[in-house]
């Protein structure tokens, strides 16, 4: 719920929370390419550190909660998390948990 009345003329439709792999850097370009006029992207970064693997997917996940806290903070929305392997590895009850 938006809790601020301050004027933006950005993001007037909509607001677009994104969390992303701190290693990623294609997500964010092209969520801004693909967004019609009127819709922002706010982006937050949950920690991967290292190799990609099980683990260190599971041990992102953590870091969700983080970045949708601060993303919350952004009035956005609606929250995506915009890791295909994590979301793939990491059951989606514990992913929801840990944005709540």
């Amino acid at each position: 719920m938006k809790t601020t009345a301050m004027y933006s003329p950005y993001g007037w439709k909509a607001k677009i929370g994104l969390i992303v792999p701190s290693t990623n850097t294609v997500n964010e370009p092209e969520f801004w390419r693909l967004a019609p006029k009127g819709v922002t992207i706010h982006s937050g970064r949950a920690l991967l550190l290292g190799k990609a693997t099980e683990e260190s997917y599971f041990k992102m996940a953590e870091a969700v909660n983080g970045a949708a806290e601060e993303l919350a903070t952004a009035e956005v929305d609606i929250v995506a998390y915009g890791c295909t392997s994590g979301s793939i590895i990491v059951p989606l009850p514990e992913l929801i948990k840990n944005m709540a």
